[in-house]
């Protein structure tokens, strides 16, 4: 059985972990503001379409909440990987005196 080399850019996976992160915090504030302009426009449009519409920007708002979260996860474990390859990386070098 031959063994496949799998590896890991480590740059590259601490970039779109970030990328990721921005992109949840940037969606979670225009969600805010979308819910916000909702809640001025409560006096002049009212009815079921309002109601509909406004509770489904709620959820999505849920929903990006539940994706931010994980997506921090994902974020923070990123980085303790790629620090752990690094520091890993530092200590077989210097065992083997590379």
């Amino acid at each position: 059985m031959i063994m496949a080399r799998r590896t890991v850019n480590e740059a590259e996976l601490v970039d779109a972990a970030d990328a990721m992160r921005q992109f949840c915090l940037t969606m979670k504030e225009r969600l805010s503001d979308v819910a916000k302009d909702l809640q001025g426009l409560q006096g002049t449009w009212e009815g079921v379409g309002f109601d509909v519409f406004l509770e489904r920007v709620q959820h999505w708002q849920r929903w990006a909440d539940e994706a931010s979260e994980l997506v921090f996860d994902m974020h923070l474990n990123a980085h303790i990987a790629h620090r752990n390859y690094t520091h890993n990386a530092e200590v077989n070098t210097a065992m083997w005196g590379g």
